[in-house]
């Protein structure tokens, strides 16, 4: 991405400063940096005569010829005339911005007038049929944790997405205590998104580093990696610890884009995912199929650990001929007595049998599995060892 900055070193010279106000912090709004993510994602799906909602009116934060020029680089085409219309203006109209992009419809979504939207709908209210699947994209910039029915507010913004649409969130994580009703933790996208047939494509934090006035900036921004790579809170929470971009935050936000890959069903609240799969999973029978005829296991989480004791039980740990895990950090650590491999075509293939350990990120997995040369055959599912009535 083009500003992402050594988190690990929290160098200033690496990152983007972006000046913006107290007052400005307190509006929903989109940085720079947040805006070309969000292209970077849309570009590959398209944009020419797509539809746009923003949850509330955006404030657009940035300088127009910097951001132009950044995009111009990219080679991402835009209306130019339309450009110089904006560039003259005091404060960016978030609409006409979009419609510079290429959207041709934009919408802004609020409960009153106030602030410019043109669609008048209070979140915390059933979603009418007129905003079901109306939109090919939906941006969240700061709206989700304002109210007060979460749960509410994220069926209604999800049922406005179309099939294979995108919806983006921007949502305070660490560090806004009173900014809203809610701040965010990664699991509770993840789950959600999971339970209700969308595809988590990034989820990762943002850090602001204030380098002048508490509350006033200007401030410099950096991103994690993608913390869909982190499968337990105990690996989120050993990588937050290694950063000193965290160290050094006065805030942090969550940034998250997901795909609805499935038509509309009834919405599922879901139970938080790391603490129900591993009551689910039959590892009895599992590990017995594993004893018998040996198998590689991929992912060194929880959901690995459980597996590996009921092993060590039935005296069928030698059964274990390697341990993988997609996240890099991990290669070449010890883990219960086996060296972590980082999965190359190669090793996989040379491995037979391979047990996905992880429900939440199976379907990922088994994916990136095949687009390395995996048999089908040799996939192997810790949710085909569900216990059966839980199937």
């Amino acid at each position: 991405m083009w500003i992402r900055a050594a988190a690990e070193t929290g160098s200033s010279e690496t990152g983007t400063v972006f000046r913006k106000t107290l007052k400005e912090r307190k509006k929903m709004g989109l940085l720079a940096s947040e805006i070309v993510q969000f292209l970077q994602i849309a570009e590959k799906r398209g944009i020419e005569g797509k539809t746009l909602a923003m949850m509330g009116k955006q404030h657009i934060s940035l300088e127009m010829d910097p951001f132009l020029s950044i995009i111009r680089e990219m080679g991402y085409p835009y209306d130019r005339a339309l450009a110089d219309q904006i560039s003259s203006q005091k404060e960016i109209d978030s609409c006409d911005f979009f419609k510079m992009l290429g959207f041709e419809e934009v919408h802004a979504v609020d409960y009153s007038e106030y602030e410019g939207a043109d669609i008048i709908f209070d979140l915390n209210d059933p979603l009418p049929d007129s905003l079901k699947g109306a939109f090919d994209y939906v941006i969240n910039g700061g709206t989700l944790e304002h109210v007060f029915d979460i749960a509410r507010a994220m069926e209604n913004m999800s049922g406005m997405v179309k099939d294979g649409g995108l919806i983006m969130h921007l949502s305070p994580s660490d560090g806004w205590i009173n900014h809203g009703f809610y701040s965010i933790s990664p699991t509770f996208f993840q789950d959600y998104y999971r339970a209700n047939g969308f595809l988590v494509k990034l989820i990762e934090f943002e850090y602001l580093i204030c380098q002048g006035r508490k509350n006033e900036g200007p401030y410099v921004t950096f991103f994690s990696e993608d913390l869909r790579l982190l499968r337990t809170p105990e690996q989120l929470d050993s990588y937050l610890a290694s950063l000193k971009a965290v160290k050094d935050a006065d805030q942090m936000l969550l940034l998250c884009f997901a795909e609805k890959a499935g038509a509309e069903k009834p919405v599922k609240y879901p139970n938080q995912g790391v603490y129900q799969e591993m009551k689910r999973i039959d590892f009895k029978k599992a590990a017995g199929e594993i004893k018998r005829s040996g198998a590689a296991l991929y992912g060194c989480g929880s959901i690995c650990d459980q597996l590996l004791d009921e092993l060590y039980r039935i005296d069928g740990e030698r059964a274990v001929k390697n341990i993988f895990d997609g996240n890099i950090r991990k290669a070449g650590m010890s883990h219960r007595g086996h060296t972590v491999l980082y999965p190359t075509a190669e090793k996989l293939r040379a491995c037979g049998d391979i047990y996905i350990c992880s429900t939440t990120y199976e379907y990922e997995i088994e994916k990136e599995l095949l687009e390395k040369g995996v048999s089908s055959q040799s996939i192997k599912k810790l949710s085909g060892f569900l216990w059966k009535d839980q199937r």
